[in-house]
């Protein structure tokens, strides 16, 4: 798919890639580290985490997002995905997550599977959910990273992501492509139950993701005074994971 990767070229130079996150190494598989609800006992539920450009699998575990989760009281097991932005660069990222994460996931029993993902992570989460439609049960989103200002800009110009169209000349321009994908979700089929979204209300990308928000159901959106950092992702995770339409989707929970 030729126009899908000049995109994840543009993502790297779009989220202003540096010379190490070039040469990061891009194993394959792509590295991940598993953490079981129950170690004799695998759930039936499965939630991969991506990462923000910055950001790495360990950190999930370092930063208390694996133990929240676990702790929470779904029965489900969660992987943490090195899907640095080297993967990004070199057009590889959604094919890995999806032959190294999800399919095998699929084949070892996973009745259901959840992406979170943190800012570029969130956005590797729609990017994924709109290239593979079906495969994954739905999304968790924490300030996920939509564009600059001058495309949300043109989106909010046009009365928000239902006003606005991608013209046929911008096909395979990045930050129009964003929006081309996100504007699936104003179908409430692709987002009632399924798109989780959370973000800071001091977050640099608050703006983009409110134009989001507004074709969410209202009860699927948390937020809460913060900025872009890893206290208000946890602090907002927390609260979601308190939502009784994610403990319906993502269940069964755990006895007790």
């Amino acid at each position: 798919m030729p126009g899908l990767y000049r995109m994840m070229l543009a993502a790297a130079s779009g989220l202003a890639l540096s010379a190490c996150a070039v040469f990061h190494p891009t194993t394959v598989p792509m590295p991940v580290h598993e953490y079981r609800a129950k170690a004799d006992d695998p759930a039936r539920t499965l939630l991969v985490m991506l990462p923000g450009r910055r950001g790495t699998a360990e950190q999930f575990m370092d930063e208390g997002f694996v133990d929240l989760v676990l702790k929470a009281g779904y029965a489900l097991d969660v992987i943490t995905a090195d899907a640095h932005i080297g993967y990004y660069y070199n057009k590889t990222v959604i094919e890995r997550i999806r032959q190294d994460i999800i399919l095998p996931a699929r084949a070892r029993g996973y009745k259901k599977i959840w992406i979170m993902g943190i800012s570029m992570g969130g956005l590797g989460a729609i990017w994924y959910d709109r290239t593979h439609p079906g495969d994954v049960d739905g999304l968790i989103l924490l300030a996920p990273y939509l564009g600059d200002k001058p495309v949300v800009d043109e989106v909010e110009a046009a009365g928000g992501l239902r006003g606005w169209n991608q013209d046929e000349q911008d096909r395979g321009v990045f930050q129009k492509e964003i929006w081309g994908m996100t504007k699936g979700y104003v179908d409430r089929q692709a987002s009632a139950g399924r798109l989780f979204l959370g973000y800071g209300l001091q977050d640099a990308f608050a703006r983009s993701n409110s134009v989001l928000a507004r074709e969410i159901p209202a009860g699927q959106v948390a937020t809460l005074p913060g900025s872009h950092d890893w206290r208000t992702w946890r602090l907002l995770l927390a609260q979601l994971l308190e939502n009784r339409l994610l403990m319906q989707e993502m269940g069964p929970l755990l006895p007790g």
